[in-house]
């Protein structure tokens, strides 16, 4: 299987491949700014696109999954009362 993940990406554009491998759970930024310096990107779009690419997924995750965020915000106005 990561074979297949290798190929794939290695088929795109580097900029596209950057964004999407940014999108990854596993690989996220770390592995995207590093497939870019092998694939000689300019460091700074490298970055820019890393950044820009593990940020959308956020606004899903909070609206698909509210039910996670739920204990999450109950114990953090707990916490704050205590304060």
């Amino acid at each position: 299987m990561s074979d297949a993940i290798v190929s794939w990406f290695s088929n795109m554009n580097g900029y596209t491949a950057v964004f999407f491998m940014s999108m990854l759970p596993i690989v996220e930024l770390r592995g995207s700014i590093i497939f870019a310096a092998a694939t000689d990107l300019p460091y700074v779009w490298a970055y820019i696109i890393s950044v820009v690419g593990n940020m959308i997924p956020i606004p899903f995750v909070i609206l698909f999954c509210p039910f996670r965020f739920s204990g999450a915000a109950k114990s953090c106005t707990y916490r704050l009362r205590l304060l």
